[in-house]
């Protein structure tokens, strides 16, 4: 007899669908004889509470229907292939998704501190008149919490270096 514990714990442990589909080749190779098809039909059983369980997709054929390592073997050799690439599929679109709303986010935070730049420079030039290229130096290095300070005291400030200290 093979070592089953070991067959066993090597499904425990599975880290690709690839090497669950050898495994249970493995498994269908040592227990072929009719009088081991108790210990199919146990190892089958454990599957389904296991990794067949996770496995399981609403488009799929029900695990639950499975009785014999055969089937769960032939089930994984028509599918393994059509879920890796739906797999593939549907973490390219969730990175796609989530680069998106990265992309997002950072275009709102640039116009953001556009805008604050835009007020600031406003309310100086209206105040002191043409600005000079050290204003705008100043303005496009600072991050948003010092633009805010800024602008909260663009209106108070006596003199124009005075903004910046």
């Amino acid at each position: 007899m093979k070592n089953l514990v070991a067959a066993l714990f090597r499904l425990e442990n599975i880290d690709t669908i690839e090497h669950l589909a050898q495994v249970i080749g493995t498994l269908v190779k040592w227990l072929e004889k009719p009088e081991q098809s108790s210990l199919r039909q146990a190892f089958v059983a454990w599957l389904k509470q296991g990794p067949l369980q996770q496995l399981s997709h609403e488009s799929e054929p029900k695990v639950e229907a499975l009785q014999d390592l055969h089937e769960v073997q032939q089930m994984l050799s028509k599918r393994v292939g059509q879920w890796v690439e739906q797999w593939k599929s549907e973490g390219e679109k969730t990175g796609i998704d989530k680069g998106i709303e990265i992309g997002e986010k950072k275009g709102i935070d640039k116009g953001r501190v556009e805008g604050q730049v835009n007020s600031i420079r406003f309310i100086l030039q209206h105040r002191f008149g043409p600005l000079p290229t050290w204003v705008d130096e100043k303005l496009l290095q600072a991050d948003s919490a010092t633009l805010n300070r800024w602008l909260l005291n663009a209106y108070q400030v006596e003199q124009l270096e005075n903004l910046f200290k």
